[in-house]
C-alpha cells in the first residue's frame, strides 16, 4: 500500500482536527499531536509519512526511537550503552519487542517479559559481556534443546535472566541476524528494529493484525506443543491467525476485494522475497551512522513462504530462506 505525501498530510491534518476537537482542556504541541496520530496510522502509511520530507523522518525517527528506549528501560536503567553494544555487535531487536514498537502494541494491553536479540556468527561474545556486566547472569542454551526457536539459522542461544527479566542471545549460523527471524512460526513476528533503522517483512499484513502461520512450522515437524502455545498467545493478543494462504483469499473474496495476485503480493506462497524488495516495510534514520557502522554489510537474505499453491486444490511450493553470498 502507498499512501502519497499530499493525501497522508490531509488524513494527518484532519485527524489532528478532530483530536484537538475532542480535547476541551488539553492542549497538544506540534510534536505530541503529530505523535498522537502516527500512532493510529498503520505502519506502512507511518514510513510513508517519514519519506515525504526530512522533518517527517525525523519525527518518525524520534518516535521509533522513543519507543525502543520505553523497551529497553525495562531490562536496562540506561538505554545508551546498550544500543552502543548492539550496534557493535550487529544486533537486531525481534520478537514481540520489535512487534511492539513498530505497530504500537500498547493498545492490545501486553507487555512483553523477554527482549529477543540477534546477532551475526561470532558477534555473540561482545554482547553477552555487555549482558553479564548489566547484572544478568548467563545459561547457555542448545537450539536442539530450545523448541521456542526455529533450528536452520540458529548456532547458539544464550539466556541471561535477572529477576523477572529474561534476554536471549540468539547467534546466527551466517554473517545475517536476519536469517532465523525469517523462520518465525508466523508472520507477524518477522519484524526487526537497530538504533539506526526499522524493518517489517509483511508490515501491511500485519498492521491489520493478521498473521500467516510459517508452513515450514508443518514441514519441519514443528508444531509442537510449546510453537502451538506461542501461536495461541497471538491469537489471544488480538491477532488473526491464518493456517494457509487460501484462508486469506477465500476471506477477502467473500469480502469483495479479493486483490491477490500469485507471484507478486508479498504474503503469496509461490513470491521470491527479498530483504531489499518493496514489500518489505523498511527505513533507515541515521544514514551516516547506517553507513559507518557494520549494519550496511549485512547480506541481502531470499525466502519463500511456501505452503499450499494459491487458488489450487493440489500442488506445494517448499518453503525456504537463503542467505545470498553465504557458503
Amino acid at each position: 500500500m502507498v499512501i502519497h505525501a499530499r493525501a497522508l498530510s490531509w488524513s494527518t491534518k484532519h485527524t489532528a482536527i478532530a483530536l484537538m476537537g475532542n480535547s476541551r482542556t488539553k492542549f497538544f504541541d506540534v510534536c505530541e499531536l503529530q505523535e498522537m496520530v502516527l500512532n493510529l496510522l498503520p505502519l506502512p502509511a507511518v514510513f510513508s509519512f517519514a519519506l515525504s520530507s526530512d522533518s517527517h523522518k525525523q519525527g518518525v525517527a524520534m518516535l521509533f526511537r522513543g519507543r525502543f528506549c520505553t523497551f529497553a528501560r525495562r531490562f536496562f536503567d540506561d538505554p545508551t550503552p546498550f544500543f552502543d553494544a548492539l550496534i557493535c555487535s550487529m544486533g537486531v531487536l525481534s520478537g514481540s519487542g520489535a512487534l511492539r514498537i513498530l505497530f504500537f502494541m500498547e493498545t492490545y494491553g501486553w507487555e512483553p517479559s523477554d527482549m529477543d536479540i540477534y546477532v551475526p556468527l561470532g558477534k555473540a561474545d561482545f554482547l553477552t559481556t555487555f549482558v553479564t556486566a548489566a547484572g544478568y547472569s548467563e545459561d547457555l542454551v542448545h537450539p536442539q534443546d530450545h523448541r521456542g526457536y526455529a533450528h536452520g539459522f540458529i548456532q547458539t542461544v544464550r539466556r541471561f535472566k535477572q529477576d523477572n527479566r529474561r534476554i536471549d542471545v540468539v547467534e546466527s549460523t551466517n554473517r545475517s541476524p536476519i536469517a532465523p527471524i525469517l523462520e518465525f512460526h508466523i508472520t507477524a513476528l518477522m519484524n526487526y528494529v537497530t538504533p539506526l533503522s526499522v524493518f517489517s517483512a509483511y508490515g501491511e499484513f500485519t498492521s491489520h493484525g493478521k498473521a500467516i502461520v510459517h508452513p515450514m512450522v508443518f514441514d519441519q515437524a514443528r508444531l509442537t506443543l510449546t510453537t502451538c502455545m506461542a501461536i495461541a498467545k497471538y491469537r489471544d493478543r488480538g491477532f488473526t491467525i491464518l493456517s494457509t494462504m487460501q484462508s486469506f483469499i477465500k476471506e477477502t473474496r467473500f469480502s469483495g476485494h479479493n486483490g491477490h495476485i500469485c507471484g507478486h503480493m508479498e504474503v503469496c506462497v509461490i513470491t521470491r522475497r527479498s530483504t531489499n524488495d518493496k514489500g518489505c516495510v523498511q527505513l533507515v534514520f541515521c544514514e551516516d551512522l547506517y553507513e559507518e557502522s557494520g549494519y550496511r554489510w549485512l547480506p541481502t537474505v531470499n525466502w519463500c513462504l511456501g505452503g499450499r499453491l494459491c487458488n489450487k486444490a493440489i500442488g506445494y511450493q517448499i518453503p525456504y530462506v537463503m542467505v545470498r553470498g553465504d557458503i
